[in-house]
């Protein structure tokens, strides 16, 4: 049996606001096809619940989906139409102003949408002005703070520079086109019985 020190697990980033926007989605979807639940009417339940679904995909893909995760061995930054995974050796710098943005040592830069950002700008008089950073804001998000920790504690390895790994994020896209395919199949059903 090995012993050594147990394996860190990889921490999550990802911006309140995003959760709290993925829960009212949840919740509005869930009132709508409650109430025609409560009502008996399952002929509407059954025509909503697919344009339900593909509302529901869109909040998680735009809103809960993006995120930075902060590991031992470097940084992941999942956005909505790709992830990519950063070693810590070609990490440069991270930054926490508006966005949370990951430069990398050829000096590219990943954009990370789900991450929560920079504290606030404070207003003149109701904080310690010495304790404001250049920027005008408190230092030390806590996104700054571990991935500074985590670079410092990598360090700069001496062999070979690891390999930046991007790829698309095909099966979320995939089920929401497929989705959007059965609401506009639905759509035009509907539209035909009209005519």
């Amino acid at each position: 049996m090995a012993t050594g020190a147990p394996a860190v697990r990889a921490i999550t980033f990802r911006a309140n606001s995003s959760v709290l926007v993925f829960a009212a989605v949840v919740v509005a979807c869930a009132v709508l096809l409650g109430d025609a639940g409560a009502r008996q009417r399952w002929d509407v339940v059954a025509a909503a619940l697919p344009a339900a679904v593909l509302v529901l995909w869109a909040a998680w893909l735009v809103f809960l989906r993006p995120c930075l995760r902060v590991g031992e061995d470097g940084l992941t930054v999942v956005n909505i139409v790709r992830t990519t995974v950063v070693p810590w050796d070609q990490v440069d710098e991270v930054t926490t102003r508006f966005q949370t943005v990951v430069i990398l040592v050829s000096g590219e830069r990943l954009r990370c949408w789900g991450a929560p950002t920079a504290a606030r700008p404070a207003r003149p008089g109701r904080r310690n002005d010495a304790a404001l950073g250049p920027d005008g804001r408190m230092p030390g998000s806590p996104v700054q703070t571990l991935v500074e920790s985590r670079l410092a504690r990598a360090g700069r390895p001496a062999g070979p520079a690891g390999a930046v790994l991007r790829r698309w994020n095909i099966v979320p896209i995939g089920a929401g086109l497929a989705l959007a395919l059965v609401v506009a199949a639905q759509l035009a059903a509907a539209g035909s019985r009209f005519l």
